[in-house]
């Protein structure tokens, strides 16, 4: 997305800072309140997640590249 002008421009991503300030202030406010529950499995937690994506990621590379796709057939 282009503005045109540079005081455009600042006015969008001040538009952005606005509407996405309130969402990151409630989702540090839970992270906060899991990570005390969660307190003695949250580093496993946080690298099955990360496992999850790394594994997610290099699938769509494969896809991307035509190597991952789930269509075997030979049907074209």
């Amino acid at each position: 997305m282009t503005s045109g002008s540079p005081v455009a421009g600042a006015a969008v991503m001040a538009g952005v800072v606005l509407g996405t300030a309130p969402l990151f202030a409630v989702l540090g406010c839970l992270f906060r309140r899991t990570s005390r529950a969660l307190s003695g499995r949250l580093a496993s937690l946080t690298g099955i997640v990360v496992l999850m994506g790394a594994v997610r990621t290099v699938s769509s590379g494969l896809q991307a590249g035509g190597r991952g796709s789930l269509d075997q057939g030979g049907a074209s």
